[in-house]
């Protein structure tokens, strides 16, 4: 490692709440979660569902003082702690750095999230931001999409960030999600760093070059549209079966069945081939003239490329139908439209009304800026929205 880190990527998992952690007992003593078990994995406190657990979570955070969970052992916080811990103590931690947790939505990954954020900022003059994925390890059609789109909020918080100042360590969360975080990181080339709670020592895993041949990509991608969500080996021709054997790393197989695994969903979400994969792009005239006037533009082709590929790959991503979280009265669909939420890049939030009829993706508004994003969906949604200008 040389210089600093100014910003930390983490996959943050439940280890706060490990039976040896000083969270742990506070969260019980406090009644506000529950462990059943010696699992780290939390409930509800009697009579209450996830959601008011949550709510009651975060108003006691909102409340806890310098003198709450002192964490005089550093070695009894969490993994993610620990990391951060000895970065700062091997002097390769910036001053004021930005930390990124990636976390389940579960009741346990949120609760950590949550508690993490609070004292991150606070033992570590830390700026912190919360990613959340759905990982649903009971259904495996719904896993296959679930891990593709956890590679992808890997990749955009790596993607054009320079190894040497933002630093990888996919510590936390399910098992899948730190060797399938590997793997993201080291497509763009990022070492990822482990540290153990007890030793605090950080290691260094270096990144294996994972390199894709584009010819090789632009001559299977048309198979890889197809196969898309799962189709039987025996509807495709013999050359087609060749090409899935010949590149086992893009399909998942299952008895007769294929599709394509995390791994190839992720790929087809990366902007950079998006000519391979992206349905044409058509936007209005408001998105067009407004993205060139202020510079936005290119943050928008990458988000629009990105959800395009999701699109194509059949993602079931929830943030493709960001709309239900407004409640009742936009949840029903307008022509096939839909309200996505993006990335953020530290300082554009991105949200954008969109519809995709298998061919093509039109966008008709875009907002960059969550205020007036706010202020304005519910008065643009019913609205007749059209989009046929052309992006390449």
């Amino acid at each position: 490692m040389k210089g600093k880190y100014c910003r930390v990527v983490v996959t943050c998992g439940v280890s706060l709440f490990g039976a040896a952690n000083a969270t742990r007992k506070w969260a019980e003593d406090e009644g506000l979660l529950a462990f059943p078990s010696q699992s780290p994995n939390p409930e509800p406190p009697a009579g209450m569902t996830e959601q008011e657990a949550l709510e009651k979570w975060r108003k006691r955070l909102a409340h806890l003082s310098a003198t709450d969970l002192p964490f005089s052992d550093r070695k009894r916080v969490s993994a993610e702690y620990s990391a951060i811990y000895a970065l700062r103590i091997a002097d390769c931690l910036a001053e004021k750095s930005q930390i990124i947790l990636i976390h389940t939505d579960s009741l346990g990954g949120k609760a950590a999230a949550q508690m993490l954020s609070v004292v991150l900022k606070r033992d570590f003059h830390a700026t912190v931001e919360c990613a959340e994925v759905h990982i649903n390890v009971d259904d495996r059609e719904e896993l296959r999409y679930n891990l593709g789109d956890f590679m992808q909020k890997v990749a955009q918080q790596l993607r054009n960030h320079d190894p040497a100042t933002t630093c990888f360590a996919p510590l936390g969360g399910f098992k899948v999600m730190t060797s399938l975080g590997y793997l993201a990181g080291a497509y763009f080339g990022f070492p990822t760093l482990y540290t153990h709670e007890d030793n605090q020592i950080v290691h260094v895993v270096p990144a294996v070059p994972v390199q894709i041949s584009r010819k090789d990509l632009t001559a299977i991608a048309p198979l890889m549209k197809r196969v898309g969500s799962g189709c039987e080996m025996a509807a495709l021709s013999a050359d087609e079966q060749n090409l899935i054997s010949d590149h086992p790393w893009f399909f998942e197989r299952a008895d007769e069945y294929v599709c394509v695994n995390a791994f190839g969903l992720f790929l087809m979400q990366e902007p950079d081939y998006a000519s391979l994969f992206a349905p044409r792009l058509l936007v209005s005239g408001e998105v067009n003239n407004d993205l060139e006037a202020d510079g936005r533009k290119a943050f928008a082709e990458q988000q629009l490329k990105t959800l395009a590929g999701k699109l194509v790959a059949g993602s079931i991503e929830k943030d493709l139908k960001h709309e239900v979280k407004w409640g009742k009265d936009v949840r029903a669909s307008v022509n096939n439209r839909h309200l996505y939420k993006g990335a953020s890049n530290g300082t554009l939030v991105f949200r954008a009304i969109y519809a995709f009829d298998g061919e093509a993706l039109r966008v008709s508004k875009v907002w960059t800026n969550h205020d007036k994003y706010k202020r304005e969906f519910q008065s643009v949604w019913n609205k007749d929205l059209s989009a046929d200008i052309e992006w390449s």
